[in-house]
């Protein structure tokens, strides 16, 4: 399901933009098996800046009239002129009792926008269903579901391989919906922590391309070290239980059901770490394999010796790191560096986001700092400009929100 809350207003509070960029934070599938389908590459990829709390993180950005895909969600859209959106990736969760009554599921992750100023001539959604197996009857029970005040509306969808496209949208929210009952094999994501030394105890993670899904697994396991390891490059039937088997370990639990309706689950793997850890996941119902990897004990062993992850273990178990904090005169330090900090800067969006939350700068001078085509020197520029102006509260505030993004400049 794809759920897009897509309203025009000018009156909510923004996050931030972007500039141009050619990292991709949120990569397409890497899918073997619908390779053959074409995907156009006729899209300019733009990073957001991003505000991140406790209730996941929000997006904004301000493009030229083009076509643009954001390399955080991988949602695509095509405008004729100046645009600025604000959107957020969100959980799907409490539309389950609606889906369950309409007999559908999710086929996407679920992304809440607001078209703060412009047009969209096309929205491109993100979807994890693999095409490659599948016949014009799954297209057909494809739908976009429109939620409005007088009640739910369907309409039809092109799919993509990668994305649903809506033509001309018009701003409510929306949800791409797939009937239950038609198979389905999904691009699937992964992630390994490590939680414990010796032995080892891992935390795999298998679970549909959301990004949602992604970031509160990250968050859950902030504390744990990261173990990079392929994804798989083949589908994985949704709603199927699946097993994974790594010889000379213990995994817990026994089976899991791949969902995209709940937060994944994840298999927990003790080994003794004697030699390489060789993993193999498959469908309870079919003993083939549909993923399998090796981790080496010599990557192990560097993780674990790594100065990151060292800093971290403490008897065995991994530890988050102590905030060190910086205590000097704010206000003396920036009459003294404002020039220096015009040129040294570099996370000015997220600055920026920060100053337009607690009002320093307005939404005028938020959308001009931000936008594409101002480079990081010009838009602090402008910020520094607007603060040497201000009161010492803000001169302070703005030396805090330094000191949060940018604690390299201040040692």
């Amino acid at each position: 399901m794809l759920y897009c809350s897509v309203r025009a207003t000018g009156l909510l509070p923004t996050i931030s933009d972007s500039e141009q960029s050619g990292l991709n934070l949120q990569p397409l599938p890497v899918c073997q098996s619908c390779v053959h389908i074409v995907d156009s590459d006729q899209w300019v990829q733009v990073e957001p800046s991003v505000c991140t709390d406790e209730g996941g993180s929000e997006f904004r950005i301000s493009t030229p009239a083009g076509r643009f895909e954001c390399s955080r969600t991988r949602m695509r859209w095509v405008c004729a002129g100046d645009v600025t959106l604000q959107y957020s990736a969100g959980d799907g969760r409490s539309l389950r009792a609606e889906l369950e009554r309409l007999q559908c599921e999710r086929i996407g992750p679920v992304i809440d926008v607001t078209v703060i100023s412009g047009k969209l001539e096309e929205a491109h959604l993100p979807h994890y269903a693999c095409l490659a197996e599948l016949d014009r009857s799954f297209t057909e029970s494809v739908k976009v579901l429109n939620v409005e005040d007088d009640g739910l509306t369907f309409e039809s969808v092109e799919l993509t391989r990668f994305h649903a496209k809506i033509l001309q949208p018009y701003f409510s929210p929306k949800t791409v919906l797939m009937k239950l009952g038609i198979p389905v094999k999904v691009h699937c994501d992964l992630l390994i922590f490590m939680t414990h030394k010796n032995p080892i105890i891992l935390h795999v993670y298998f679970f549909p391309s959301d990004s949602v899904f992604k970031e509160k697994i990250k968050v859950e396991e902030k504390s744990s070290q990261p173990i990079s390891c392929p994804r798989p490059e083949t589908p994985l039937r949704m709603m199927k239980q699946h097993s994974l088997e790594v010889p000379g370990a213990s995994v817990q639990p026994e089976e899991i059901k791949l969902r995209g309706d709940i937060d994944p689950n994840f298999f927990k793997v003790k080994h003794p770490v004697v030699d390489d850890i060789k993993m193999s996941l498959s469908r309870v119902d079919d003993p083939k394999s549909v993923w399998t990897a090796t981790i080496w004990k010599e990557e192990l062993d560097k993780t674990i010796t790594s100065k990151g992850a060292s800093s971290l273990y403490q008897h065995g178990e991994m530890q988050t790191k102590p905030q060190v904090s910086v205590n000097f005169d704010k206000v003396k330090f920036f009459d003294k560096n404002w020039c220096a900090l015009i040129k040294s800067v570099k996370n000015v969006n997220a600055i920026a986001d920060k100053l337009l939350q607690e009002e320093v700068i307005s939404e005028e001078m938020y959308s001009k700092i931000t936008h594409l085509t101002s480079t990081k020197e010009e838009s602090m520029r402008e910020i520094c400009c607007k603060v040497r102006k201000s009161s010492v509260h803000v001169k302070n505030l703005f030396m805090s929100v330094i000191q949060e993004e940018e604690p390299s400049l201040l040692n």
